[in-house]
């Protein structure tokens, strides 16, 4: 397999096993293009494009040099430069991170929002809700911009994406 074909099937299983339902996500990505289609043209250059088939904005491909067929992989938590190293040393093909990074971190508050909208799915208010998520949202985004550097995706010659899924409020708590 590729590193697309990975991310495309790792896309098709999040959506079918998406808390919220295969046509809650079937609306959220009408209406991703819904929103696109009444864009400028300018704003459509700039529009992540990938928002029109995927419904978790922390899940992308950073880097795929797309040299040959992936048969080693590396998965972790946190895929750093130490990690990339590591994998770089060990002749994986490609390393596959929990915690986005790079473009996928940009919009990561509104996969975290997706937890509100899960949490109030099963009976929770969307004020509790969303009091609950908005904290970790803040402390996530102050945590990350301090550690993550734009080098430490170029520090080996592998494929490496992110694939991150929103965290249940059960694992999130030391995270």
């Amino acid at each position: 397999m590729t590193t697309e074909q990975i991310y495309e099937l790792a896309v098709k299983l999040g959506i079918k096993a998406d808390l919220r339902g295969a046509e809650k996500v079937k609306k959220y990505l009408a209406r991703a293009k819904k929103n696109y289609d009444e864009l400028s043209a300018k704003a459509k250059e700039e529009f992540d494009q990938e928002k029109l088939t995927n419904p978790y904005s922390d899940t992308r491909i950073l880097v795929d040099l797309k040299k040959k067929p992936i048969k080693k992989i590396m998965v972790g938590i946190d895929m750093e430069g130490a990690e990339l190293l590591l994998a770089d040393k060990l002749g994986v093909d490609l390393v596959i991170a929990h915690h986005p990074e790079g473009k996928a971190l940009a919009d990561l508050h509104s996969v975290m929002d997706l937890q509100a909208e899960v949490l109030a799915g099963y009976g929770v208010p969307i004020n509790i809700a969303e009091s609950v998520i908005k904290p970790r949202i803040a402390d996530r985004h102050v945590l990350r911009m301090v550690c993550w550097t734009p080098s430490s995706e170029g520090l080996f010659r592998c494929p490496l994406f992110r694939l991150c899924r929103r965290h249940r409020l059960a694992q999130s708590g030391g995270s």
